[in-house]
């Protein structure tokens, strides 16, 4: 398989499977959301759709990132791609977290009564669970269909 076919194969795992964990995850945490309260089920579903191809591209944004400081499109499939790995964490979670914060803090969406806030964060701890766990998921996924 040449380069080209096997970047193109990685990153199509790579959005396919941060859509799809991203959606599942955006849909369950979606009740904790005041600004979610009410909306009917298609709206709901719409709004976490939207915050899913969202949180896609901060993946998609994290992976190219370090595939250009790897300088290798495909570095996931590479035998020492921990570090790699790691920093693709990094800077997916400290987007997210940013993105979180901005959005908190101009009134884009609104905690309900039952989500708390991470210390020195401060943003909610499904948020914060989401973008600790899945992009370690979407990592795993990704080097099993690439």
């Amino acid at each position: 398989m040449s380069q080209r076919a096997s970047s193109v194969r990685t990153i199509a795992a790579l959005l396919g499977s941060a859509l799809l964990l991203n959606f599942a995850w955006e849909m369950a945490q979606g009740p904790l959301f005041a600004d979610m309260q009410g909306l009917s089920f298609e709206k709901a579903t719409l709004r976490c759709l939207l915050a899913a191809f969202g949180d896609a591209a901060i993946i998609l944004a994290a992976y190219l990132v370090v595939a250009a400081l790897a300088r290798n499109p495909t570095w996931l499939h590479q035998a020492h791609s921990r570090g790699r790995a790691v920093a693709f964490w990094a800077i997916a979670f400290g987007i997210s977290v940013a993105m979180e914060r901005h959005a908190l803090a101009t009134g884009r969406w609104v905690y309900g009564p039952y989500i708390g806030l991470v210390p020195v964060l401060e943003i909610g701890w499904p948020p914060a669970a989401q973008w600790a766990l899945l992009p370690w998921a979407i990592v795993a996924i990704t080097k099993r269909a690439g």
